[in-house]
């Protein structure tokens, strides 16, 4: 479906913004346990404790779902292997609303977005986050709906490509001539740019140096991303409950 026919209603600049307080101290606790973990002497709790009051000082923590009031009061070497997986999932959607508020210029459609610049720029404790909430911006709803599109063709891609890796003969063929087509159609439009050979690339890497595991990765980034663009565009009931396809 192509955006124009999507009934889009952005999410405000505030809720966004306020999203971003969240997953960057679900990222700050995840560093702490990360640190904590080798320095012993470290006041590690004393920092969790230092979040968790923080957010609530400040009227964020009700903003927060259930599963991340949890972790925020998991005391210091308590937190799973399912739970970190979970908070290293959230830098990707850190990374699109910190862009989808122009705290960066563009998203890397081939890797891992470097954090750090923006986690700089998004309060942390204890801060004052009011002000900065206030002067949040989301860019207009074009931009937002373009940038949802071509992510939304960047993650269908990979998932093409790992199906044609797996398929064989008359299946695989009629694979090369959808992606080809897709390929041309988003190339067309100025949403990406492609080499030829069935679009066999996205962004800077060609699909073919790719190896599964790197392109199960890129699938991740770009389904998380997809869903924090989905979420700003107005998708789903929660932070939670937002769908890839809409």
């Amino acid at each position: 479906m192509a955006d124009d026919e999507l009934d889009i209603k952005l999410r405000s600049s505030a809720e966004v913004a306020t999203r971003c307080i969240i997953l960057a101290a679900l990222l700050r606790r995840l560093l702490i346990e990360s640190i904590g973990s080798m320095n012993q002497t470290d006041d590690s709790d004393g920092e969790i404790f230092d979040i968790r009051h923080w957010l609530i000082a400040e009227g964020v923590w009700g903003k927060s779902t259930p599963h991340e009031a949890v972790i925020f009061s998991t005391p210091f070497g308590d937190l799973s292997k399912v739970e970190i997986a979970f908070i290293s999932s959230q830098a990707e959607g850190l990374a699109t609303l910190s862009w989808s508020l122009s705290l960066s210029e563009e998203l890397s459609p081939d890797n891992h977005d470097d954090l750090k610049p923006v986690f700089n720029m998004i309060p942390s404790p204890w801060d004052k986050t009011s002000a900065w909430v206030l002067r949040a911006h989301l860019r207009d709803e074009d931009q937002l709906a373009r940038e949802r599109e071509r992510v939304e063709i960047h993650e269908w891609r990979i998932r093409a490509e790992s199906l044609y890796r797996a398929a064989s003969g008359r299946e695989r063929a009629e694979l090369a001539a959808t992606i080809a087509r897709v390929a041309a159609e988003a190339d067309s439009a100025g949403l990406i740019e492609i080499d030829s050979d069935r679009g066999r690339s996205i962004g800077a890497a060609p699909f073919g140096t790719q190896s599964n595991e790197q392109l199960d990765q890129l699938g991740s980034f770009a389904q998380h991303r997809l869903r924090a663009l989905n979420w700003v565009c107005g998708f789903g009931n929660s932070w939670n409950e937002v769908p890839l396809d809409v």
